[in-house]
């Protein structure tokens, strides 16, 4: 999972260890490397400051680091949607949300659909379209 700093210079990837290494210059806010996770990371993406970014275990858990805002784990949203581990829609990335307000956006594949369907999270903690 790569994203690249906002407006800035440099990229950071993570790994599905939870592990966070940031290159050409690109700020780094830590990992969840070493911390007790249920599930691999599978999605990350820094934030429109490039302050902070967000971690997405496939389970639907949301690690945020730096100034990267905590709208809660999307765990309780994806029996809901049918997406997540245990359907055919899987959770496959995150990306920062369209307003610049620290929202974030889940991304889920299911092989039956044309294309990957995405699930904006507020800070209110409810899905927007």
């Amino acid at each position: 999972m790569l994203d690249t700093v906002p407006g800035g210079n440099g990229f950071a990837v993570a790994r599905p260890d939870g592990a966070v290494d940031s290159y050409e210059g690109a700020p780094n806010f830590g990992s969840m490397y070493g911390h007790k996770m249920n599930a691999p990371i599978v999605g990350f993406a820094f934030t429109h400051t490039s302050q902070g970014y967000w971690l997405l275990g496939v389970d639907g858990g949301v690690f945020a680091l730096g100034d990267a805002q905590y709208h809660g784990p999307a765990k309780h949203f994806l029996t809901e949607w049918g997406i997540g581990i245990g359907t055919l829609a899987s959770l496959v990335g995150i990306r920062r949300g369209p307003d610049g307000n620290g929202d974030y956006v889940l991304v889920a594949d299911n092989p039956t659909e044309p294309a990957a369907r995405e699930y904006h999270i507020t800070a209110d903690n409810k899905f927007k379209d």
